[in-house]
């Protein structure tokens, strides 16, 4: 008969009792920690990945003017004046107020978000186009030019406003925020 040794027996059993072991502490958590996240924290956090939230409006704008011919009184002329630029909407996430909610269970961060900012329009091209054959370019005036220039940027800023920019830009800074508190085990609540 062919007999085992001792030590062998042994060393099978404790390799079961780790494997068994280890199969409890898996499914029942029996090792895990848990990691607790205080309030300062958190905001260490948020402010650390905090970052300026933008928005881009991309778009056209015209103005029409009727403008007198300078050389024969009662001849007009059309000028239109066509920019094509952008409009940029942020939310500056350091400027927002965090209060860290611990009640129980429920674990949230209150976050109050400032004012949308809506910048002045960056022109990328403009033309001023006119009707007419006495009319020339050089008879505007500059202020007549810087009058038109800022009219169609105050349009192309208005259609970016009517576009909702300002609501698509608390959106975004929203939903980043939701998704960084989420993964920290966090629900995000906006005032």
């Amino acid at each position: 008969m062919l007999r085992t040794p001792r030590s062998l027996v042994i060393a099978v059993a404790v390799a079961a009792l780790i494997v068994v072991l280890g199969w409890v502490a898996l499914r029942g958590n029996l090792f895990q920690t848990q990691t607790q996240t205080t309030a300062v924290s958190i905001i260490d956090q948020i402010k650390l990945v905090a970052k300026l939230q933008t928005v881009e409006y991309h778009g056209t704008a015209t103005v029409r003017k009727n403008k007198e011919s300078t050389f024969r009184p009662l001849s007009r002329s059309t000028v239109v004046y066509l920019l094509e630029g952008k409009v940029v909407a942020s939310v500056d996430l350091e400027q927002m107020q965090i209060e860290v909610l611990n009640a129980g269970k429920e674990r949230k961060v209150k976050l109050t978000l400032p004012e949308v900012v809506v910048d002045d329009p960056v022109v990328k091209r403009f033309e001023i186009l006119m009707s007419c054959g006495e009319l020339l370019a050089s008879d505007l005036s500059d202020d007549e030019r810087n009058s038109l220039h800022q009219e169609v940027l105050g349009k192309l800023k208005l259609a970016a406003q009517e576009d909702g920019i300002k609501a698509k830009a608390r959106k975004q800074a929203e939903d980043y925020l939701r998704t960084f508190l989420t993964a920290l085990g966090y629900q995000a609540e906006f005032a």
